[in-house]
């Protein structure tokens, strides 16, 4: 759905280059939005910030999956145990090592989808820690970015890359 999307908004398939660099992104965004929520940053961020951009991490590794052509298939996995969001950064950072490896793996041209899913396993796990409801953040993100709309469409003839 998103794909197609990115298509109607004058987005050419990329070889999942794009994705790609998204994912790494929206990875970064998500740790930085925690270090904030925990006050690890110049600036104090919200619980509600994290789970966006957790959400971000999530529906991104779905989009470059379809991007590259895999279907993923990642069981929600429950975690049978909270701990405080200051002792919680280590789960969050290996959302983020999963996505650095994810990252080095198709540099190398050598990533499937079994590297995406180890990074939405990941995500969950995180959100299960924290005590969130994985599922139910991720609706609410789509149901915003369905509803805000996309960038303009380009001119006939025009593409983005």
């Amino acid at each position: 759905m998103i794909s197609g999307q990115l298509r109607l908004a004058g987005f050419e398939p990329d070889d999942g280059i794009r994705q790609t660099l998204g994912l790494a992104e929206e990875a970064g965004e998500f740790v930085g939005a925690y270090r904030r929520w925990t006050n690890r940053a110049r600036r104090r961020g919200t619980e509600q910030e994290v789970q966006a951009e957790f959400a971000d991490v999530v529906i991104t590794s779905h989009v470059t999956a379809a991007e590259l052509g895999h279907k993923l298939n990642v069981p929600w996995v429950s975690v049978m145990y909270r701990v405080e969001p200051a002792d919680a950064w280590i789960h969050v950072l290996d959302v983020f090592a999963n996505v650095n490896h994810f990252v080095t793996e198709r540099a190398d041209g050598v990533a499937g989808a079994w590297a995406l899913e180890l990074v939405v396993q990941s995500a969950y796990h995180a959100a299960a820690v924290l005590g969130w409801d994985a599922p139910a953040l991720i609706e609410a993100k789509l149901e915003k970015i369905f509803t805000r709309g996309w960038r303009e469409p380009v001119l006939e003839g025009e593409t983005r890359g």
